[in-house]
């Protein structure tokens, strides 16, 4: 059996309704129509002849060149044959004002499909791939297919077990880092609870307040184990300069650890931080 046929196929138009033989050609085919038929017209050759040109250029007919005459159809006619019926890949259109003469210009145009041509064509090689895949590939996937289902109904029961078990692993991780979690928390805070409990932490904080510039607002100042925080917004930058300077003369420590103006504010921002 061949995977992929070439074929003919005839279609007759008449009375502006296309007659097409269904039984010649499979959905997967790969067919050239041959229309003939009371509707075709032609014209005979001229290079002086503009209308000639029209009709190659028209995207609303078919249309064959021969060597004396172009023969030409709208397309609607042979389009308008029943939408129930299969539906092979057409790669071309031979036109022609009697069968013989459409089907052996449709001959010249199926001899020039090769497999070449299919690769390079993307929509015909899809009609190529579908016929091999519902011939050949479907029944193999079909195989599997239930193998799989008769798999999943046979360890599922164990599927559900091992899942039981890992989730259980993960809850028993996620308790042990939140412990975790909470006992840092607990040491930090007992920490810096120390910190600010000394005297020194004291005299710090009113050394930082009593050097504020009068154009200085602070936001935050807070107290650690490791050293202190300032944030606050000021007018003019040079109020912000000023304030830095006197904490760096009593904190060396000192790190500017940004100073910007957000968009739409006319405020500076300023965040500072300083190591004991």
């Amino acid at each position: 059996m061949r995977l992929i046929s070439k074929r003919i196929l005839p279609v007759e138009v008449n009375g502006g309704s296309a007659v097409i033989q269904d039984g010649l050609a499979e959905k997967e085919d790969i067919v050239i129509l041959s229309v003939f038929g009371s509707d075709v017209s032609s014209r005979a050759c001229d290079d002086s002849d503009p209308v000639l040109s029209r009709i190659e250029r028209s995207k609303d007919l078919y249309w064959t060149r021969y060597s004396d005459k172009i023969c030409y159809v709208r397309k609607s006619i042979v389009e308008s044959s029943p939408s129930d019926r299969k539906c092979p890949y057409v790669a071309g259109v031979a036109v022609g004002e009697t069968r013989c003469e459409a089907e052996e210009q449709a001959k010249n145009m199926l001899s020039a499909i090769d497999w070449k041509r299919i690769v390079g064509d993307s929509d015909m090689l899809d009609a190529v791939t579908g016929r091999i895949f519902s011939c050949e590939l479907l029944p193999v996937l079909g195989f599997w297919l239930v193998a799989l289902l008769c798999n999943f109904f046979l360890f599922s029961s164990l599927d559900r077990r091992v899942n039981a078990m890992r989730l259980s692993q993960q809850e028993s991780k996620r308790e042990a880092k939140a412990e975790m979690e909470v006992t840092g928390k607990q040491r930090q805070m007992l920490a810096d609870y120390k910190a600010m409990s000394l005297p020194k932490s004291s005299v710090d904080i009113d050394a930082l307040s009593s050097v504020v510039p009068d154009g200085i607002q602070l936001t935050l100042l807070s107290v650690n184990s490791s050293g202190f925080r300032i944030k606050g917004t000021a007018e003019d930058v040079s109020d912000i300069t000023e304030y830095s300077s006197s904490i760096h003369r009593k904190f060396p420590s000192l790190e500017i650890a940004s100073i910007d103006r957000p968009s739409g504010t006319s405020l500076y921002q300023f965040d500072f931080k300083m190591m004991r």
